[in-house]
C-alpha cells in the first residue's frame, strides 16, 4: 500500500544551493521515518531559481534524494494548463527511470466535467477534457498519469461512448483512463468498499486524499489505520502536508472555511521538523496498518496448514476492524468517534494474534532475494554469488534465507524449493 504526502517544500532562507538540498532531505527524511513512502512532487517554489539550474535539473537532485532515502514512489505535479503539456517531453520521464522510478505524473487536480456544478478555481471550462488532454501527452512518452476528482468522473473516461470523447474527439480515438485514481475521503465509494457493497475497479490503482488543515489527531489516524485496510484501496494521500510561505509561522493564516492554521500538518526548520500531534498520529495510524499487514502475513500462512486455526484468528481481527467501518465521517461528532483508548485496546488485540499466528505457521522463509516477485535464475545467481559466506559478508543480506549466518546448501535448498518464474 501506498502512503503519499504533498509536500510543498523550499527554503526561503536558504544562501546556496546545499543549504537547499540539507533543508529538502531533513523534511524526507522525517516523513520517510513516519511511514511515508510516496510523494507528490512539485516544481521549485520561490525566489531560488539562481541556485539549481532548470526545473528539470532540480528534479534530477530531488529524485537522487528520494533514492538515498528509500522512497518507492514519487509523482511529479506540474504543468497545470494546456498551454504547458508542450513541456513534458521524454527526458523528464527518463529522469525516472534514471534513478529506478517508474514514471508517474500528476493529471488536473480534481477535474470535473465544467458544468456549472463543478467549477473549479472560477473557471468553467472542462477540466476533464484537459486531463484527457495531458493524458495522452503523458502516456505518449510512456508515463503515467494520476489525478484526484470523483470517482464517477475517474469512471466516465473508462468508456468510449461518453459524450467527453463523442461531442470532442473524432470517433475511435482511444479513452484515456487514470492509471491512478485519487478520491476524496468522502467518497461514497469508499464506504460501500467497506461494507462490502461494491468491489474495487480493476486495473487502476486507487487512493483517497484528504486536506490536514483541521487540527484533530483523530481524523488523520482514522483515515490511515483501520479505514485503509478496511476499504483494500491501494494507499492514501493527505494533501499539503508541508507548505512553506512567507507567513508560514503565523497562527490562523487563513479564512477558508474559517480560520485555523496553513494547511500543514508539521513545521520545517532547518534544525529538523517541529512535529504536531496531528503528525504523530499519522504515525500511528500506519503502524495500525503494519500490525494489520503483519497479521495477515503470518494468518496466510498459517492456513496452508491449518485452515480452521486461521479462520478463527481473522474472524477476531475483522471484528477489529468494522469497529472502525462507522467512523468514515469527515469530522465525526466526538460522541460517534472509537476512543483512543479502544485503538490501543485494539492494538494489543492485533498483537496477541500475531503471536498466536507466528507461532502456529513455524519459520517462514522468503527466497525471493531480489523482491521482484520472482523466485528465478537471478535468485540463484545473487546465492552464488554469497556461497559460503558468513551474514556480514553477504552482499545481498537475504542470501542468509533460513538466518543461520550463513549461506549454506540449506539456503539453495529452499530456494529451488520456491521457484517460482
Amino acid at each position: 500500500m501506498g502512503m503519499g504526502l504533498n509536500m510543498n517544500i523550499f527554503d526561503k532562507t536558504g544562501k546556496n544551493l546545499q543549504d537547499l538540498l540539507d533543508f529538502t532531505k531533513i523534511q524526507f527524511k522525517d516523513a520517510i521515518d513516519h511511514g511515508f513512502n510516496a510523494e507528490w512532487l512539485g516544481p521549485p517554489r520561490g525566489d531560488l531559481s539562481n541556485l539549481y539550474g532548470t526545473k528539470l535539473d532540480y528534479f534530477k537532485m530531488i529524485l537522487s534524494i528520494l533514492k538515498d532515502m528509500g522512497l518507492k514512489w514519487p509523482i511529479y505535479y506540474d504543468f497545470y494548463r494546456p498551454t504547458d503539456f508542450s513541456q513534458i517531453t521524454s527526458a523528464w520521464k527518463d529522469a525516472f527511470l534514471q534513478y529506478g522510478f517508474e514514471p508517474w505524473f500528476n493529471g488536473v487536480d480534481e477535474f470535473c466535467d465544467g458544468s456549472p456544478a463543478c467549477f473549479r478555481e472560477g473557471r468553467t471550462s472542462s477540466t476533464m477534457l484537459e486531463h484527457i488532454w495531458k493524458s495522452q501527452v503523458i502516456h505518449s512518452i510512456g508515463a503515467k498519469i494520476a489525478a484526484s476528482g470523483a470517482k464517477a468522473y475517474a469512471d466516465r473516461l473508462l468508456n468510449p461512448n461518453d459524450p467527453i470523447y463523442t461531442n470532442n474527439f473524432p470517433t475511435g480515438t482511444p479513452t484515456e483512463p487514470e492509471d491512478g485514481a485519487m478520491y476524496t475521503v468522502n467518497e461514497p465509494y469508499i464506504f460501500d468498499l467497506g461494507a462490502g457493497r461494491v468491489t474495487k475497479t480493476p486495473n487502476r490503482i486507487e487512493m483517497y486524499y484528504w486536506q490536514p488543515e483541521v487540527e484533530d489527531p483523530w481524523y488523520n489516524r482514522s483515515n490511515v489505520g483501520y479505514k485503509l485496510w478496511d476499504s483494500g484501496l491501494d494507499g492514501i494521500f493527505s494533501g499539503a502536508s508541508i507548505y512553506t510561505s512567507s507567513t508560514f509561522y503565523k497562527d490562523f493564516e487563513w479564512v477558508y472555511p474559517n480560520k485555523h492554521r496553513s494547511n500543514t500538518d508539521r513545521y520545517p526548520s532547518k534544525e529538523g521538523v517541529v512535529p504536531t500531534m496531528e503528525w504523530e498520529a499519522f504515525r500511528e495510524g500506519i503502524n495500525d496498518l503494519r500490525y494489520m499487514e503483519t497479521w495477515k502475513y503470518y494468518d496466510d500462512a498459517v492456513a496452508k496448514t491449518n485452515p480452521t486455526l486461521a479462520s478463527q484468528s481473522k474472524s477476531v481481527v475483522d471484528a477489529v476492524s468494522k469497529r472502525y467501518r462507522d467512523d468514515y465521517s469527515s469530522i465525526a461528532p466526538a460522541g460517534f468517534r472509537v476512543p483512543m483508548s479502544q485503538y490501543e485496546a485494539d492494538r494489543k488485540t492485533i498483537i496477541a494474534e500475531i503471536e498466536k499466528m507466528k507461532t502456529a505457521a513455524g519459520p517462514i522463509y522468503d527466497a525471493d532475494l531480489n523482491s521482484d516477485s520472482k523466485i528465478d535464475p537471478t535468485d540463484l545467481g545473487i546465492l552464488k554469488t554469497d556461497f559460503l559466506k558468513l551474514t556480514a559478508s553477504l552482499a545481498n543480506p537475504k542470501s542468509d534465507i533460513d538466518g543461520d549466518g550463513q549461506a549454506t546448501v540449506k539456503d539453495a535448498g529452499i530456494l529451488m524449493s520456491q521457484w517460482k518464474p
